[in-house]
């Protein structure tokens, strides 16, 4: 919760870190890396545990587009779901 600190590593990577939650113990850092020669943009994201006790979180995400939209991803062979999803 609360605004995302946002910094420019490069000409196609950027890195967005969450404040400190003192309520969880943990804070967020994300990368977002886009390929320099293509539309290809990869996503990493990082639960980092700022307490001094153990954490087990899950992580959880959404995205918001407008209705109507189309979306396009790339199926992971090696899912574990039927799909590939």
């Amino acid at each position: 919760m609360g605004v995302y600190k946002a910094k420019i590593i490069n000409h196609c990577t950027v890195s967005l870190e969450s404040p400190y939650d003192t309520t969880t113990g943990v804070k967020v850092v994300r990368v977002f890396i886009l390929d320099p020669k293509s539309s290809k943009l990869s996503c990493t994201q990082e639960v980092i545990n700022m307490s001094s006790k153990r954490q087990v979180y899950s992580q959880w995400g959404r995205t918001y587009v407008e209705g109507g939209g189309i979306s396009i991803t790339q199926l992971n062979q090696d899912s574990r779901y039927p799909n590939g999803y």
